[in-house]
């Protein structure tokens, strides 16, 4: 008969037995054998079960976590075996686990499967028995050592509470017995426990409605089970009469607005005092409606840039000339032709550019003022001529920017009439391009790429001409 290995719980997971495995020869201990060892073979069968054979693996420790058919050696011979959760399942009332390993004999054993959990030390493993201590919370009631039922909880005065009720309920049943045995009429049956007649009843029901009255609201709680004949109003109820009485005083504010507005939500279930519009105003209803107010009082202006003084025309003048381009970049405007002149360097400003600017400008009507303010026809000449200076002349895809350096061989000349004709054409030709130099000494004109010469001429200054140039 194989030896008891160990006591288990029926469904029990991730056990596992001890066995001992020995030479076949000598009997000595083999401390040697591993899961691989050469003809292992470990099994388990069940009652009226057959032998299944079990899938050994090693393990890396000892105190390794539990793997089905884990095998490692122990000490001495004795080896660590985890059985697999189905060894153990319900169904059966023992287990047996054994093997072979060639030239040593497996020692196995028995394995007893329980409905109780030896384990636990509260029931047992007994759903049936309470999970907790006898005696405790929750536990089996214990008797003491007078005898008595120990554990009951509550003080002694709520104890003699119930004392006195139970006397009290004993002896209005016996007055009520009493007053059943005087109604009675001869003859009448006095059966209080199975059939007691009308009288009994009513006298019954009596004495006990007197026991109700004084001990129930003389006990120190009292626990409601239902509300059925109480009425007890609801926060509607309580509300609607609030509101639905005909007069309300408040006969002390104290903090009530102060608690009112504090509350974190507040709910406007009626607005027929209100004055509010059926949806929010637009940005432009509020605009017309402020501006439509007959008195405007500006109390304070920290948000607004006004100047103490309204700017005068040339402090305006020098503001727009003044102003970064780099903002001023929308096309068809001024702004954008001068960015565009500024960034692009040659073949960038065309003709029709500058006609924008000056138009842009209104530099025509600027002179116009001028000459009305006072100034001579010689003046508005002088700057239409600059103006023009700047005006790139000609029909070419190339922009040329011509300098006349200054005949004293220092700076530039300024207004000389410079005008270009092809190489191969006398200078009385038509010119390609004409113009008169700034106060930089540059024109600027348009040209096709090509053999040029440029002739200069100016009022008391000689000029070597032609210069030639070559345009590409």
């Amino acid at each position: 008969m194989a030896h008891l290995m160990d006591i288990i719980k029926k469904g029990s997971t991730d056990r596992s037995v001890t066995l001992r495995i020995i030479d076949a020869t000598d009997g000595t201990p083999e401390v040697s054998v591993t899961f691989e060892t050469a003809g292992i073979a470990l099994w388990y069968r069940r009652q009226g079960g057959l032998l299944v054979a079990i899938t050994e693996a090693t393990l890396a420790a000892l105190d390794s976590a539990h793997a089905d058919g884990g095998f490692l050696h122990i000490s001495d011979g004795e080896y660590r075996l985890d059985l697999p959760d189905a060894a153990l399942a319900t169904g059966a009332n023992w287990v047996d686990v054994g093997g072979t390993v060639t030239g040593m004999i497996v020692i196995g054993g028995r394995v007893r499967l329980v409905d109780v959990d030896l384990e636990d030390a509260v029931r047992g493993g007994m759903t049936a028995l309470p999970n907790a201590a006898a005696g405790g919370a929750g536990g089996l009631a214990t008797v003491d050592a007078s005898n008595y039922v120990a554990g009951i909880q509550g003080t002694k005065n709520q104890l003699d509470d119930l004392n006195d009720l139970a006397a009290g309920a004993a002896m209005a049943l016996t007055e009520a017995y009493e007053a059943a045995k005087t109604a009675a009429q001869p003859g009448d049956a006095m059966d209080l426990v199975d059939a007691p007649n009308a009288t009994a009843v009513t006298a019954i029901q009596s004495g006990l409605s007197t026991l109700t009255a004084q001990q129930v609201w003389e006990y120190a709680t009292r626990v409601l089970t239902a509300a059925t004949n109480l009425s007890i109003p609801t926060a509607a109820d309580i509300a609607t009469a609030v509101w639905g009485a005909a007069t309300r005083t408040l006969s002390t504010f104290g903090t009530l607005a102060a608690d009112v507005w504090a509350y974190t939500t507040r709910i406007l279930t009626a607005n027929t005092n209100l004055s509010i519009p059926a949806a929010a105003p637009s940005a432009s209803d509020n605009a017309t409606a402020v501006w439509s107010a007959v008195t405007r009082t500006l109390t304070a202006n920290t948000n607004l840039s006004i100047p103490a003084a309204a700017p005068t025309a040339a402090a305006i003048a020098d503001a727009v000339l003044d102003e970064a381009l780099s903002g001023h970049v929308t096309a068809g405007t001024a702004g954008a032709a001068l960015t565009a002149a500024a960034e692009g360097g040659e073949a960038t400003l065309s003709a029709e550019a500058l006609a924008e600017i000056r138009e842009g400008l209104a530099l025509d009507a600027t002179l116009a003022a001028l000459k009305g303010a006072g100034w001579t026809d010689e003046t508005l000449k002088a700057i239409y001529d600059a103006l023009a200076a700047v005006t790139p002349t000609g029909a070419g895809a190339i922009r040329v920017d011509y300098i006349v350096p200054g005949t004293d061989g220092t700076g530039y000349e300024a207004d000389v009439d410079v005008w270009v004709v092809s190489r191969d054409q006398p200078e009385t030709s038509v010119p390609l391009a004409s113009g008169r130099t700034n106060q930089n000494g540059q024109v600027t004109f348009w040209m096709d790429a090509g053999d040029v010469d440029f002739y200069r001429q100016k009022s008391g200054v000689n000029f070597v001409n032609p210069d030639q140039r070559t345009i590409s």
